[in-house]
């Protein structure tokens, strides 16, 4: 074990820049992003529904003003009757004709914030995914490329702690500078919509609760993500363990032509989907995600099976370190 946890320290002395600086760029990127949007954003449309009293909606047109004092012009085309501006905020408002009263409601609710929260954190898996990706192919083929393995290979390890340090720092250590960065662009978000937001709504997207219940998610997500993930990850590092030229390009041309040759021959798409669904974080806090949903992806066959292949793609990727000397 110890010697294992040497190998994971390491392979993050040598690719933690790869790691760390990728995510803390984005993380600047989007508070960059949304300081702009609350300095320049002196205009801000609110949407509201407005329904007659009883009636279906009426359809309304948005008016941009400053975030002090908000108009919503509403009409209803097929009763013909003359566009009537309603300031918001306001629980009501009366117009006519005909004469009715209207019921202004925000369509940010809870689960409107919630979606608006996970959204902002799936660049950074997207982002990880692309340099964990890059990562694995690389930390097989350049120890080759650099004869760098005759050194390693002098040294009392054997290929099986060597490959699962690799698989291991991808899938559990290195995401969590991401991870880190991901948790503070939620925060800055949440603050965001507090800032904007009013009433209830702020109570939802700043709460220490709903703020609890994310973080547990995440870290119940975090777990599992690396098993979930591991197929694509056992792939790329059997690709740069085993390729001499272009390993990127190989590792990702050769799923394309099994995708295709599986179509002509059996006008199926299995390994298109499978693909699909690997490469999406399921097991992350999403818009539909709870903690049921969450218990019942890691205790599913679509999980377990991923791994079982990836560590037959591992085993592979052992085997071809043993023989494979030179890239």
């Amino acid at each position: 074990m110890r010697e294992l946890l040497v190998l994971i320290r390491r392979e993050w002395l040598e690719h933690r820049v790869m790691f760390t600086f990728p995510p803390a760029i984005l993380l600047a990127l989007v508070i960059v992003a949304i300081l702009a949007a609350t300095v320049m954003g002196r205009h801000i449309a609110v949407q509201v529904d407005v329904r007659e009293d009883s009636g279906p909606p009426i359809p309304m047109q948005q008016r941009s003003s400053p975030p002090s004092q908000h108009y919503l012009v509403a009409y209803a085309p097929d009763a013909g009757m003359r566009p009537t501006t309603l300031t918001w905020p306001a629980a009501t408002a009366n117009y006519s004709p005909p004469a009715a009263q209207a019921v202004a409601t925000p369509v940010v609710t809870d689960d409107g914030a919630s979606a608006m929260l996970n959204l902002v954190t799936m660049p950074f898996y997207f982002l990880f995914l692309i340099v964990a990706g890059y990562a694995c192919v690389n930390m097989l083929h350049d120890e080759r490329k650099d004869r760098s393995i005759l050194f390693w290979k002098s040294m009392p390890v054997d290929d099986y702690r060597v490959v699962a340090s690799k698989f291991l720092f991808v899938a559990w250590v290195a995401p969590l500078a991401t991870l880190a960065c991901a948790v503070v662009a939620r925060l800055v978000t949440s603050l965001l919509l507090s800032v904007l937001g009013e009433g209830s709504f702020v109570d939802y997207t700043f709460s220490l609760p709903e703020l609890l219940n994310w973080l547990g998610q995440l870290l119940l997500g975090y777990l599992f993500l690396g098993l979930w993930v591991s197929p694509l990850y056992a792939w790329t590092m059997l690709a740069g363990a085993v390729m001499k030229k272009s390993p990127m390009a190989l590792a990702t041309v050769i799923p394309l032509v099994l995708i295709y040759v599986e179509w002509l021959a059996t006008g199926t798409n299995g390994i298109a989907s499978f693909l699909k669904e690997h490469l999406l974080p399921a097991t992350l806090p999403s818009l539909h995600s709870t903690w049921s949903s969450q218990l019942g992806l890691v205790s599913g066959m679509q999980l377990w099976g991923g791994v079982l292949i990836a560590l037959g793609l591992l085993w592979l990727t052992v085997l071809a370190r043993q023989r494979f000397i030179e890239a």
